[in-house]
């Protein structure tokens, strides 16, 4: 059987294990606040890192001239004239 001793122990030692969890869990959720803010600038940089490349690559490809392949120079699409006549 439990004293009122034992019992009046035992709550203290409920408050104060309440106490230091609530005097730990502000740190946490100042560290959780920023590792989240740290993810989303990472996230933002990302995005700009992204859209500059793109843009580059836009750029590059306005930029790039059309080369002739010689194996193909003087090649006229459509229907082909009548071969000579062979005699």
């Amino acid at each position: 059987m439990r004293t009122a001793w034992s019992f009046a122990v035992g709550r203290i030692r409920i408050i104060v294990e309440a106490i230091i969890a609530m005097a730990k869990n502000p740190r946490a959720a100042f560290e959780k606040r920023q590792k989240e803010l740290k993810r989303q600038k990472k996230q933002q940089e990302k995005s700009a890192k992204q859209l500059a490349r793109r843009e580059e690559k836009a750029r590059n490809v306005a930029d790039e001239k059309i080369v002739e392949d010689p194996d193909l120079a003087g090649i006229v699409l459509g229907p082909n004239p009548p071969p000579p006549e062979a005699t």
